[in-house]
């Protein structure tokens, strides 16, 4: 199937956001999001898009930074920035013709859906979301304070640890309401995968199922983790998420 590149503006930053199309927007179309510091072509994006390629739906894979000209930094990037966008983006393809619309959203951009104001769209499925209080819990404000170094010109937090990683102030900082409040207010179906190893992110999967206010569902992919690297998770959780979609879909 064909891939073309795309570039989505974002009205109200002035920036633009840029992406993937497998496919055309005459099927039904899923857009996925990467987890913080990720980008449209990594693995999990990657398999996704040719996966549900066979089962039917085109997919637009999105770079929530980066990408090309005047598009979003990751230090200006945080929750709400996140959920705008996805907005921005889910209103670009109606206008080009998507009649039926998913979100899937990994990690923390599984958590950034919720935040979505317009709520556009037909469906979602968090992958292992991360959840606002696990940047309240004392472990991770210890770890950022031993393990990062605020760099005032980047206004992020940065480590040189491993492979090394920068953290936006905005995400540490918190200063936006809770997963738990945005979820009340959520209404569009939506499931929850969570990975069989992630048990402190099953625990906030089951929160968001329990909190969002319409009737929502929680799959946990057994054998795995929270990238879903290990050996059959990625298929079984792009099957859960498609036989998931595929209920929903006009009949």
């Amino acid at each position: 199937m064909q891939e073309t590149e795309v570039k989505i503006p974002l009205p109200e930053a002035g920036l633009n956001i840029y992406g993937t199309l497998r496919g055309n927007y005459k099927r039904p179309l899923i857009i996925l999001c990467h987890g913080y510091g990720g980008w449209m072509n990594e693995m999990l994006l990657f398999n996704a898009s040719r996966y549900f390629e066979n089962e039917g739906f085109s997919t637009l894979r999105l770079s929530m930074y980066g990408g090309g000209e005047n598009s979003r930094d990751i230090s200006g990037s945080d929750v709400m920035t996140h959920a705008s966008d996805m907005d921005d983006v889910v209103a670009f393809v109606k206008r080009a013709g998507a009649k039926w619309t998913a979100l899937v959203g990994h990690s923390y951009s599984g958590l950034a859906i919720v935040y979505s104001k317009d709520q556009k769209f037909d469906a979602t499925a968090l992958w292992d979301p991360t959840h606002t209080d696990a940047y309240e819990d004392p472990e991770a404000i210890k770890n950022i304070e031993k393990d990062f170094t605020f760099v005032k010109s980047l206004n992020s937090y940065v480590s040189g640890m491993g492979s090394g990683y920068v953290y936006a102030k905005a995400v540490f900082d918190n200063d936006y309401p809770k997963s738990r409040e945005m979820a009340a207010n959520f209404t569009v179906p939506t499931c929850v995968i969570n990975a069989s190893w992630s048990k402190e992110q099953q625990k906030y999967g089951k929160d968001y199922v329990d909190t969002i206010g319409v009737k929502a569902e929680q799959i946990i992919i057994p054998d795995s983790s929270h990238p879903f690297t290990e050996n059959g998770a990625a298929e079984k959780l792009f099957a859960a998420t498609a036989k998931y979609f595929k209920k929903l879909l006009p009949k």
